[in-house]
């Protein structure tokens, strides 16, 4: 039985699917509200745009690296569509280019870390500020109003059944999308083998370099669709949207079972991380606590996650 539960209990969804539930247990006893549909819905729209983020950002740590610079992206490519779309262009062809530009700086970004042998964490601070300034330069410091076409909103942000949005099936499709393409095709087994042990990697013939740069890209690309739905949401864009968002982001793919060695996590994971953060904000709020007590208890979660995916880490080790 031991032999069996093992393996299941070393998967790195195991460890955010139990945080999930205490979470879940501690809040609902502190606040009979916690479990209400409102409140359920207002965690899930939260988990929906940091969850986006997470992703590519849990992409990049199982490749072996960091991208701090998804924070100024998932706030520069609304702005470019505001932009645009405020101007008279089409919105689609508007919504493409905050992309593009997005999927730009993260080229750009892998780019220099490949060739400078920079670590990543460091290049994607200097990106990071760079582009915060950009923000703030563009708009002038002041909030952008959206006023395009209002299908845009609808499709980024609209409400389903029950009131859910529409940016719930926005994460749950990328999701899916990646957990395939890291568990059922060469270029997941590529993502792993790049962070996990880059040299062994190279010799069976695996690009690391090729590897590592469009993760950048996606990783950019998912932040700027991320901004797209906090744009959609509220139909404006602030310069300052989405600070302290590339902390939470590797917070919520640590909590999620993602190494900051590299080569080992999961989507999913990282997605429930995302979730534990987001009930976590508003289970603090409900439950009365001082609200800057936030930041003091992710980090308790965060040392806590790292602390215990090194021993998965050691405890896999030890079977091979």
């Amino acid at each position: 039985m031991r032999e069996k539960l093992t393996p299941l209990l070393l998967r790195p969804e195991t460890g955010a699917l139990i945080s999930v539930l205490a979470v879940v247990t501690v809040f609902s006893s502190l606040s009979p509200y916690f479990l209400a549909p409102l409140t359920i819905l207002g965690i899930l729209t939260i988990a929906s745009e940091l969850g986006m983020v997470t992703v590519g950002v849990a992409l990049l740590l199982i490749s072996g690296e960091f991208n701090l610079a998804v924070s100024s992206i998932y706030c520069l490519s609304p702005i470019v569509l505001t932009m645009l779309a405020n101007n008279g262009i089409n919105v689609a062809v508007a919504a493409l280019t905050g992309l593009a530009v997005a999927a730009l700086v993260g080229y750009v970004e892998g780019l220099i870390v490949v060739k400078t042998k920079v670590h990543s964490f460091i290049v994607s601070l200097g990106f990071m500020m760079f582009l915060r300034g950009v923000d703030l330069v563009i708009t002038g410091g002041v909030p952008l109003d959206y006023y395009g076409p209002e299908y845009f909103l609808k499709i980024f942000n609209g409400r389903l059944f029950g009131n859910a949005r529409t940016s719930l099936l926005w994460l749950l499709a990328t999701i899916g999308l990646f957990t395939v393409i890291l568990h059922a095709t060469k270029y997941g087994n590529w993502c792993y083998a790049t962070g996990g042990n880059p040299t062994v990697a190279k010799e069976v013939g695996v690009n690391t370099d090729r590897v590592k740069v469009l993760n950048f890209i996606l990783s950019s690309v998912l932040a700027g669709l991320a901004g797209y739905l906090s744009l959609s949401r509220i139909a404006v864009v602030d310069p300052t949207l989405g600070y302290g968002l590339e902390l939470e982001s590797i917070a919520a793919a640590v909590i999620g079972g993602c190494s900051l060695l590299g080569g080992f996590g999961s989507i999913i994971g990282a997605s429930l991380g995302a979730l534990i953060i987001a009930m976590t904000r508003v289970g603090l709020v409900l439950a009365g606590a001082n609200p800057y007590w936030y930041q003091a208890f992710l980090g308790l979660i965060l040392l806590a996650s790292i602390i215990i995916n090194l021993r998965i880490m050691k405890k896999i080790l030890s079977f091979r």
